[in-house]
């Protein structure tokens, strides 16, 4: 898909994260499963903007050897202006 990249991250686990080009915003992500644990996949949509960026009001958390499934909808997103953007800043490594 042309609107569309993905970016394999290596650690352990390995993961694999999906985003659109315009805007620009992760969509999905891909976790394999470990041991017992199930390889998930997680879904970013109905996105709104919010300040420049874009926030999804629905998260879909898939297992993907079974049917489960976990979603979390948002109905409204209020920012809290009491938080400093400071607090939002990467530190420099020392």
């Amino acid at each position: 898909d042309p609107k569309r990249m993905q970016f394999l991250v290596k650690g352990e686990p390995p993961q694999i994260i999906r985003v659109e080009k315009e805007p620009f915003r992760v969509v999905g992500t891909e976790v394999p499963g470990r041991g017992p644990e199930e390889a998930l996949r997680i879904l970013f949509s109905n996105f709104i903007e919010l300040s420049g960026s874009y926030w999804p009001k629905k998260i879909e958390a898939l297992g993907l050897d079974s049917e489960k499934k976990l979603t979390i909808q948002y109905e409204q997103i209020i920012p809290r202006s009491d938080i400093p953007d400071e607090a939002f800043l990467i530190a420099e490594p020392r």
